[in-house]
């Protein structure tokens, strides 16, 4: 399961528990130019099979349960954009962003 949050990143969930957030690197746009089958690279690189484009890992948390669904949500009608999820032992939670430097230093 996954989810778009901008037009550069997006969250996921994979079979084994893990929660994740890539982005696109900023240079992927002019790469993606230069060579838009990707066959130049291909054969360039032995990382992750030689896979041109690939996304920057922002963060990874393991839950312990398989993800089967995600949502980008708001909770309330003034508040601030929360990920919702669920997983596959029925339980529900939420991913909510840190807005400034104050809620950071909180905790």
């Amino acid at each position: 399961a996954f989810t778009i949050l901008d037009l550069d990143t997006v969250c996921g969930g994979d079979k084994f528990g893990n929660f994740f957030v890539g982005r696109l690197p900023p240079n992927a746009d002019a790469e993606a130019e230069d060579d838009p089958t990707a066959s130049r690279f291909k054969w360039e690189s032995g990382y992750l099979g030689g896979a041109a484009f690939k996304l920057d890992q922002i963060c990874m948390y393991h839950l312990g349960d398989m993800i089967t669904t995600i949502h980008k949500t708001k909770l309330s009608l003034g508040g601030g954009q929360v990920v919702l999820y669920a997983t596959a032992m029925g339980a529900i939670g939420a991913f909510i962003p840190f807005e400034t430097k104050n809620d950071v230093d909180f905790f």
